[in-house]
């Protein structure tokens, strides 16, 4: 990983829509180490909402829990597509993706939450084994995705910020108070 000072440089010049993300990991963490912690942590508050439908929406037209899961998943996977191809030096520009359509093509509702816990855990052990194993130059190495220019680090720390931010408004909007741990 490189040192904190590159870090915050390059975190500073993410997309301003990563930079709330970003801000909800902080810059005084290893990112690898976040992650995994955050994976082992989410799964038992999980494993503790067994009470609780993950067919709920809060609001009629909102993503049921599960929904909402299927968004996290989906979204790291294709967070780390774009680092990987960064770091592999792809030279051209990455699309972005429309979440509402990804969503609804998914059929999130349909499936056991079993199987999108499983998911989760198998894509963020992806994750971890990707960024663990880059090369300190590659966590520098900028790309275009969705016509915004990005480093690697700004997509790892986005990964752990946009999960964060996802987790907190199952527990705030979908349970409620009733949110174990």
């Amino acid at each position: 990983m490189i040192n904190k000072t590159e870090l915050e440089t390059l975190l500073l010049k993410a997309p301003t829509y990563y930079q709330y993300y970003i801000s909800l990991v902080g810059t005084n963490e290893n990112i690898v180490d976040y992650l995994h912690r955050q994976e082992l942590e989410f799964m038992q508050w999980a494993d503790a909402q067994s009470n609780f439908s993950w067919d709920f929406r809060y609001a009629d037209g909102k993503w049921s829990m599960k929904e909402v899961l299927g968004h996290i998943i989906d979204t790291e996977r294709i967070m780390q597509y774009r680092a990987l191809c960064f770091a592999r030096l792809e030279e051209k520009p990455l699309p972005g993706f429309e979440e509402d359509n990804y969503v609804e093509a998914a059929r999130f509702s349909e499936r056991k939450i079993e199987t999108l816990l499983e998911e989760f855990k198998a894509v963020r052990m992806s994750s971890i084994s990707l960024f663990r194993n880059l090369h300190v130059h590659d966590w520098t190495v900028e790309g275009i995705a969705n016509g915004v220019k990005m480093s690697v680090a700004s997509i790892a720390y986005m990964i752990g910020g946009h999960h964060h931010h996802h987790w907190n408004v199952l527990k705030e909007r979908y349970l409620g108070e009733n949110a174990a741990l």
